[in-house]
């Protein structure tokens, strides 16, 4: 452990995003004194300030100094990228590397300089994409090689760490898909469903938060690349069914033919995410039990009530 370390003393990085804010608070109800960084202070929820002992503004890069915010620290939650964007430009791509990889290098090394006892980084099951396929650019190749580099900044130290590979993940105030698809059940229209749809992983804000505070807890004896999940998988029509049923509504469905919502994608220039969203991408709920000796509590049932009641 660090020297002269605070073990409730947690460096939480992007709080000002979804799931860096939602730990930041969640954390700091635990007990845990948070120290937050976010790209800019301004525009973080009040009740995200709130919870952090101390907010700065930093700039996630291959040059960060991450000395003074790591003074005391005992463990580093790193929930700051470089998110995923459907049609990345070169920009994007830039700063894919930039903050996904070089960022998360930096930090690590700053972890190791410091005897940080836990850096917990939140990947992306993307990255595990990447080593079935031959992508060799964009969002999930990032996360890939940031955890490549994290492993090897970290090889042979004190401080171990935990890459927890995470599915498409929900809560009070999601964005990207699951939150588009929350808001047009709350419309009452028909919802455009094809069956056969593939089975998918996804998980809540909830469970998350309850993975990284046994982490903390309970750190592993050593360093793990881990997938997380809530325990039930969903295919599209389930997962409509579910919130619905959270919602207390029936919701009514319009059956159509794959072929055509293919077509309509492909004019919108959505195809190449619509054909993937009729591949598999399940998180096997054993991983983390076995890597970690943790299993989500929540049900998906559960968890979106807790949304909706949130609302």
């Amino acid at each position: 452990m660090a020297e002269d370390a605070d073990s409730k003393r947690v460096l939480v990085t992007g709080v000002g995003g979804f799931i860096g804010g939602f730990l930041a608070r969640d954390l700091a109800s635990r007990g845990y004194e948070v120290i937050g960084t976010a790209r800019s202070r301004q525009g973080v929820p009040l009740s995200v300030v709130s919870s952090c002992r101390e907010l700065h503004a930093v700039s996630i890069g291959g040059a960060t100094d991450w000395t003074t915010l790591l003074a005391g620290v005992r463990a580093v939650v790193h929930c700051a990228a470089h998110v995923h964007i459907a049609r990345p430009s070169r920009h994007d791509q830039r700063l894919f590397q930039e903050v996904n990889v070089e960022g998360a290098r930096r930090l690590a090394e700053a972890c190791r300089g410091k005897k940080v006892e836990l850096l917990i980084n939140l990947s992306s099951i993307a990255a595990r994409a990447v080593e079935l396929g031959p992508e060799r650019a964009g969002y999930g190749h990032s996360k890939a090689e940031g955890e490549q580099a994290i492993e090897r900044a970290l090889a042979g130290s004190l401080s171990r760490h935990v890459c927890l590979r995470l599915p498409a993940v929900y809560g009070p105030g999601c964005k990207g898909s699951l939150g588009l698809l929350f808001r047009l059940l709350g419309s009452g229209l028909p919802l455009p469903i094809v069956t056969g749809a593939a089975k998918r992983s996804y998980l809540s804000v909830w469970n998350l938060a309850d993975c990284v505070e046994h982490c903390l807890l309970k750190p592993p004896s050593h360093s793990c690349t881990v997938a997380v999940a809530d325990p039930t998988t969903l295919d599209l029509e389930e997962l409509v069914l579910t919130i619905a049923q959270a919602r207390g509504r029936r919701q009514p469905l319009l059956r159509v033919r794959r072929t055509t919502l293919a077509v309509l994608a492909r004019l919108i220039g959505r195809g190449r995410q619509f054909e993937r969203g009729f591949r598999a991408d399940v998180v096997d709920p054993a991983e983390a039990m076995v890597a970690l000796g943790w299993q989500p509590s929540l049900s998906a049932a559960e968890c979106w009530a807790r949304v909706v009641a949130a609302r």
